[in-house]
């Protein structure tokens, strides 16, 4: 029994993925407040605006889902009309409807459209049950594969006559959808600390890569490029660069094969002006057989830098205390996490399993009872299956406080371990 239980539910480790904290929060009970009022107050009584995400199902199922009306809604299940609210659901939003939904194998997409009113506007939308059934809505669209969260469109005067569906680019859905995706020129120009964290006051931020060198030999790795404001450049915690300037850098490193930590730590004095820096690539840096990869995989974001900050000069955590994910980086106010070049998106992490690295009174008990039979039977891979579970669960522990706190993201990771 012990070791079916283990083959049914085999490790897994938490998988990050970027959110952007322009769209939707979640409340309490762990459901969108889709609120539309906030998102669209230039819209008009009569106009519409949908509210499109998408749900990973394992098998063909039914899930129970919780709404209340802000405004008239219908919701579409893979294309298909599940729902239309009636004047008191609409008049009460206090009142909460259950909606059982089907869902089929694989990506599910989930529709709700929206009539602006003059007393309302949105719903609360998400699982009936966040004790037992958490779910997180994955952003649909061919455009921001692997980000959470919701999409929604421009106000339009008429519904649409095709319904958008997952795998369709934004454009092909003939609407405009936010939060924004993109920077603008002139952010693209300011440099990727000024666009991510603004330049505002004297302040000190880092990015954290992994260097992968892929091929042995005698001839250096060159790290070259530029940066605006002060930089420092470490490989594996030790400083090959620095200057207090902006200017041009070129570092020449000993091949390595294998994989290194690169941190840059930027800082900026004035207020104002660009800030950043831009490292070349292999080819035009003049030296091939390395490459750079993300530190931690982030599902929705193909940038190879994650970034952290901002900290009062002084008072930054050491270089060598960034390179982790289990943390919250003490920022002398709320904390900080990181963040990845794309506007007001934040990392997070999500365990994305019925049961490994999770914890609730079954599951403790469940845990109780491999532990005992693991030291009953002399069964070390029992122990150290729990041991490891529990090592998992208890590891974001700092970070799930400081989200449920809502201090930048609104949604907490807590829901996710419950």
């Amino acid at each position: 029994m012990a070791q079916r239980y283990i083959g049914d539910h085999p490790k897994h480790s938490f998988l990050f993925r970027a959110y952007h904290q322009g769209g939707f929060r979640r409340l309490g009970d762990y459901r969108y407040d889709l609120n539309l009022h906030e998102k669209c107050a230039e819209v008009r009584a009569g106009q519409y605006v949908y509210v499109w995400g998408k749900l990973w199902s394992e098998q063909n199922a039914t899930l129970n889902t919780g709404l209340n009306c802000y405004s008239p809604v219908t919701i579409y299940v893979n294309g298909e009309e599940v729902f239309k609210s009636e004047l008191l659901q609409e008049l009460f939003p206090e009142r909460r409807t259950q909606i059982p939904i089907s869902v089929h194998y694989g990506w599910n997409d989930v529709l709700l459209c929206f009539v602006k009113t003059e007393v309302g506007f949105g719903g609360i939308y998400g699982t009936a049950s966040f004790k037992n059934f958490p779910l997180h809505f994955l952003t649909p669209g061919a455009d921001r594969q692997g980000q959470e969260g919701w999409l929604y469109s421009e106000p339009i005067d008429e519904p649409v006559l095709s319904l958008p569906r997952d795998g369709m680019t934004e454009e092909e859905t003939g609407l405009a959808w936010y939060p924004r995706r993109d920077w603008t020129d002139e952010e693209q120009s300011a440099g990727s600390f000024a666009r991510i964290f603004g330049t505002e006051q004297p302040a000190v931020a880092y990015a954290w890569s992994r260097m992968d060198v892929t091929l042995p030999g005698s001839t250096p790795v060159i790290l070259k490029g530029r940066h605006d404001g002060a930089l420092t450049l470490y490989v594996d915690g030790t400083e090959v660069y620095s200057a207090g300037d902006s200017g041009n850098f070129h570092v020449e490193l000993p091949r390595r094969y294998g994989s290194s930590d690169l941190v840059a730590k930027g800082e900026i004095q004035a207020v104002g002006g660009s800030w950043g820096f831009t490292l070349e690539d292999a080819e035009r840096s003049g030296s091939t057989g390395w490459r750079l990869k993300p530190p931690h995989p982030v599902a929705g974001c193909s940038d190879p830098w994650l970034y952290t900050g901002v900290f009062a000069p002084g008072a930054e955590p050491s270089h060598a205390d960034i390179v982790r994910t289990d943390t919250v980086f003490d920022n002398g106010a709320q904390g900080v996490y990181w963040r990845v070049d794309l506007p007001d998106t934040h990392v997070r992490p999500y365990l994305e399993n019925t049961h490994y690295g999770k914890w609730n009174y079954p599951l403790g008990v469940t845990l109780l009872g491999l532990l005992q039979t693991g030291q009953e039977l002399g069964r070390d891979d029992y122990i150290q299956y729990v041991r490891q579970h529990i090592e998992l669960s208890t590891s974001f522990d700092r970070y799930g406080l400081w989200d449920r706190e809502g201090t930048v993201r609104q949604e907490s990771i807590i829901s996710c371990l419950r």
